[in-house]
């Protein structure tokens, strides 16, 4: 009954377009899921979930501390990691035979390659290719709103995030001239600092990283509070009561660990394993 349910209500999706004050006439929807729907995401996994599950029944892609992740999906984006170029090649095979079978084509104007490892250079590679179609190797891939670097070790680039989050100050400096500096550091933390915190307590981040990233907020209070560029602005930050970054970013991932453990999924814990080894190894637990 339930299931008759879904199909019923599904059956009578319809859609029109306005524009400029002007309607189209209606149009019936034959495909997808109501975007914005609590029941989609569950819809979509059911729909997908025979992609993830073929790959890990050929036991193609990589494993951490015995789970498998050599397809990480978040909604229609996907990831395959994996240790060998053939290997690779096997899964595009996978997914394209699948994604045939499910009616999903793949773009491979979108898809890119990259290569973590010792052997940072794509030159000794082959290519790959997904329905018939050739994959670039690129030096960096975006995903998530990360930009992920090629090289012999895990690296994000931040030029990306570093443009956006002065551009965003610059905005908020240049609409509210006459508000007070408490306020405008409200409007900084509120529609800024976030462009910055942006999954950075998933990221095993090297210390220059974070001291770069932190230098990057320093120069908002240095900024607000007309300070030159070689004085320290802590007892600033101090006396606004608030937390310089370096503590921000400890809090979040302490609370992103601990979140972490709450969740029963063996995939996250076995991320949570490894996330707390790098940390504690690396000793970026640290306090200012």
């Amino acid at each position: 009954m339930l299931i008759n349910v879904i199909i019923n209500w599904y059956e009578k999706l319809n859609v029109i377009v306005r524009w400029d004050g002007y309607y189209s006439t209606s149009l019936k929807v034959t495909s997808g899921v109501r975007q914005g729907g609590v029941l989609s995401p569950v819809l979509f996994n059911i729909y997908v979930d025979c992609l993830i599950s073929e790959l890990r029944k050929l036991g193609l892609g990589c494993y951490m501390h015995g789970v498998y992740i050599g397809c990480i999906m978040y909604a229609d984006d996907i990831l395959l990691l994996s240790a060998s170029v053939i290997q690779l090649q096997s899964m595009l095979n996978k997914c394209s035979e699948l994604g045939n079978d499910l009616g999903i084509k793949f773009n491979e104007i979108k898809s890119k390659c990259i290569v973590i490892g010792p052997n940072k250079f794509c030159a000794p590679f082959g290519n790959l290719d997904i329905n018939n179609c050739t994959l670039k190797w690129e030096s960096k891939m975006k995903y998530l709103g990360l930009w992920f670097c090629s090289g012999k070790q895990f690296k994000i680039d931040f030029t990306d995030t570093r443009r956006k989050f002065f551009f965003s100050v610059n905005s908020i400096l240049y609409n509210c001239k006459y508000a007070s500096e408490p306020c405008k550091l409200q409007l900084v933390e509120t529609h800024c600092l976030p462009i910055l915190m942006y999954a950075i307590e998933s990221l095993s981040l090297k210390q220059d990283d974070l001291k770069e990233i932190n230098s990057w907020w320093n120069a908002v209070y240095r900024k607000f509070f007309n300070y030159n560029k070689w004085e320290s602005v802590k007892s600033v930050i101090c006396l606004m009561q608030r937390l310089n970054l370096m503590y921000m970013v400890s809090i979040r991932r302490i609370t992103f660990i601990k979140s972490m453990h709450c969740n029963s999924s063996s995939t996250c814990l076995s991320v949570m394993v490894s996330v707390v080894s790098n940390y504690v190894n690396s000793g970026e637990f640290f306090l200012y």
